[in-house]
């Protein structure tokens, strides 16, 4: 799925409707019904710890289909680091990764 193609893997507490996605840098808490997602620091082998580095306000609340979050692909890819853009029609997204030049060029 998305998550794996973007490098991230998931944690989700039903008790606390909150879906975490992390890679090996960062985590991002994200709660059912909130805009404010948590960022959080990973650990060197990729899990969360429990210091909270900062959040982020988000356009919308986390919404929520038969109990599970509902979040966009867009969404996931820039808080990432990602560039998300729709084609013309809006149908399609386009993810890529951000250009990255040396310190030489």
């Amino acid at each position: 799925g998305i998550l794996a193609r973007l490098g991230l893997a998931y944690r989700w507490n039903k008790a606390e409707k909150q879906l975490t996605l992390y890679n090996a840098s960062a985590s991002v808490r994200f709660t059912i019904g909130s805009n404010i997602a948590e960022i959080g620091v990973a650990d060197v082998n990729g899990f969360e710890t429990p210091e909270i580095a900062g959040t982020i306000t988000l356009s919308h609340p986390v919404g929520e289909v038969d109990g599970l979050p509902i979040l966009s692909a867009a969404t996931i890819a820039e808080i990432f680091g990602y560039d998300a853009s729709f084609d013309e029609t809006g149908t399609y997204i386009n993810i890529t990764t951000p250009l990255i030049t040396s310190q030489d060029d």
